[in-house]
């Protein structure tokens, strides 16, 4: 399948098939507006005022909460528990065990999905 876009101001937005080629290849055009490239560029340069959605705002203080946590716990563990090497990690017990936390989620997730094969025998449950 091939698509062409046309820009044109005139147009309200057509879909032209042109042709089918054989084993199914369709050609089509699109006339319209919303394919003049410049014109949306310059749009959105004029009409963004220059400050951050509230997505980006949120992965920012998501990020300087996490560094937040690893610098005061290391330095917590590492001056009023004295630890030394891998313990001065906070909660190290769960960040080693997380990437195994993860896969046993993962795995339930995946043997419990209805997408599955019904004629599994690993489930304890009985077909309806």
């Amino acid at each position: 399948m091939s698509v062409q876009l046309v820009c044109t101001q005139q147009s309200p937005g057509d879909i032209i098939e042109l042709n089918e080629q054989p084993e199914k290849h369709y050609n089509f055009q699109l006339i319209s507006a919303e394919a003049c490239l410049r014109d949306h560029i310059a749009a959105a340069s004029e009409g963004s005022s220059g400050s951050l959605s509230a997505g980006s705002i949120l992965l920012i203080v998501f990020f300087v909460g996490v560094l937040l946590y690893f610098v005061v716990g290391f330095l917590f563990m590492s001056s009023v528990r004295e630890a030394q090497g891998t313990d001065r990690i906070p909660n190290k017990e769960l960040w080693t065990s997380l990437p195994f936390l993860i896969k046993d989620g993962a795995l339930f997730v995946i043997t419990l999905s209805p997408c599955r094969s019904s004629g599994s025998k690993s489930s304890d449950y009985q077909n309806i």
